[in-house]
């Protein structure tokens, strides 16, 4: 299984080095930037750790695909792929509007978690044959259907910020939605890749980044 693993990392060598590099300098300015709310500081840490516990599903994805045949540990690592990413977003929402009631969005990003915790017992989302192929069911598009919702709602989010309409500081915000728009459709209609880390997880750890920096941008405009 060592082997395996060392494999696994080998391949996907040229993605995940860049991304953890950038993951852990991010987190690194995030924990000692004194210019940064505390408020904000808890919800950019919270992203840097949904974010790298994606980009881990994404190896561990193709681990139980080419390497370790477990149908279980895959519905597992799968419904934990299709649950993380409707958080991350929401948190994305909170950063760009701290005073938006987010309490509704939780309560559909765990509706989706739950929906696909269905796999382990029912096909009604989707479930891992014996033979460990993945196999979908009538709601496998929850969790697609519940991220478009919600990077529309960050959109409105943005775009209704007051101060930010007439601002270069918009193209931040209105890139990063773009952006992980693109890589979805690249991650549902694109069904190969050389590298196992999705387009949108790349893009995510991205706009992480991006956020930060459009943090900043807000705090020389408050000052």
């Amino acid at each position: 299984m060592l082997e395996n693993v060392v494999k696994i990392l080998q391949d996907n060598l040229t993605a995940i080095v860049p991304l953890f590099l950038e993951l852990f300098c991010l987190l690194f300015v995030v924990l000692f930037d004194p210019y940064i709310k505390r408020s904000h500081r808890r919800i950019m840490l919270l992203c840097i750790i949904f974010v790298a516990l994606s980009v881990v599903q994404n190896l561990l994805n193709d681990f139980f695909v080419f390497y370790y045949d477990s149908p279980t540990l895959r519905t597992f690592n799968s419904i934990f792929g299709y649950s993380i990413s409707p958080f991350i977003i929401i948190l994305f929402c909170a950063l760009v509007d701290s005073k938006t009631k987010l309490f509704p969005l939780w309560i559909i990003a765990a509706a989706n978690a739950l929906i696909h915790s269905t796999a382990l017992f029912s096909h009604i989302c989707f479930w891992i044959s014996e033979d460990n192929h993945f196999l979908r069911g009538p709601l496998t598009y929850t969790s697609h259907i519940v991220c478009v919702g919600l990077l529309f709602y960050l959109l409105y989010l943005t775009l209704k910020r007051k101060s930010d309409r007439k601002s270069s500081r918009l193209f931040i915000p209105v890139l990063n939605f773009l952006s992980v728009v693109a890589a979805f459709l690249l991650d549902t209609f694109v069904t190969y890749t050389d590298e196992g880390i999705t387009f949108t997880t790349i893009t995510t750890v991205t706009s992480c980044l991006f956020y930060y920096i459009w943090l900043h941008l807000q705090f020389v405009h408050d000052h």
